[in-house]
């Protein structure tokens, strides 16, 4: 059939686009906050695709199994609709909250994090604190729907209208090699799995929140 696709190739091309979307959004970080940010060289952004595909490849190893899992149900258009709105869905939501970072860094010198949240005093402030924030840096939720935008707008280019199904081994080892790779680029590579002191390998001091995400 002709333009069809493997859904091996439909769930790479989509995690491409998400890779590239992450370093756009930090690009945005590094000029909004450039003044802060003295010695910046490949190396820090190096690092920043670390941990993006850290942070990626433990949110997509549903997506994963959900893209790669054996069967006809892959040619099916109601399943194919289902991947993408859920696809664009839930990692829309953790791109946008990169954005949260553009002024929370200005105050803080660092990235936020969920502890943040949950601090004491927080839960009960958050709605009037989230509300004030929109209010007054409006330009930060208008960058998350602009990226919002071009992520709707790329990942629609991707055609997952006309999907053809692997065999069962072929989706089967897919399956498998696709969650592992996903799990290692999560973990990272080295003896104990990646974190926030890991950051200030890929840079001079003070460029961490450039390379967390």
């Amino acid at each position: 059939m002709k333009n069809t696709k493997n859904q091996l190739l439909l769930f790479v091309q989509r995690m491409l686009l998400l890779v590239f979307l992450y370093q756009v959004v930090r690009l945005g970080f590094y000029f909004y906050n450039q003044s802060f940010f003295t010695e910046v060289n490949a190396k820090t952004f190096l690092g920043g695709l670390i941990f993006d595909l850290s942070v990626l490849g433990y949110i997509n190893i549903l997506f994963a199994i959900l893209h790669l899992i054996p069967g006809k149900l892959q040619e099916k258009g109601g399943y194919q609709r289902f991947l993408f709105y859920s696809f664009f869905i839930v990692n829309g939501i953790f791109i946008s909250l990169n954005f949260v970072d553009y002024e929370y860094f200005r105050f803080v010198g660092r990235r936020s994090s969920f502890s943040m949240i949950t601090a004491e005093g927080m839960t009960n402030e958050i709605g009037g604190l989230l509300k004030s924030y929109l209010i007054d840096y409006w330009q930060i939720p208008l960058f998350a729907i602009i990226t919002w935008g071009i992520f709707w707008v790329l990942l629609s280019q991707i055609n997952y209208k006309s999907v053809r199904s692997l065999s069962t081994f072929k989706s089967i080892i897919s399956m498998v090699l696709m969650v592992g790779l996903l799990f290692v680029a999560g973990r990272g590579i080295g003896r104990k799995p990646i974190g926030i002191v890991d950051a200030s390998e890929y840079g001079a001091v003070g460029t961490s929140a450039l390379v967390l995400n």
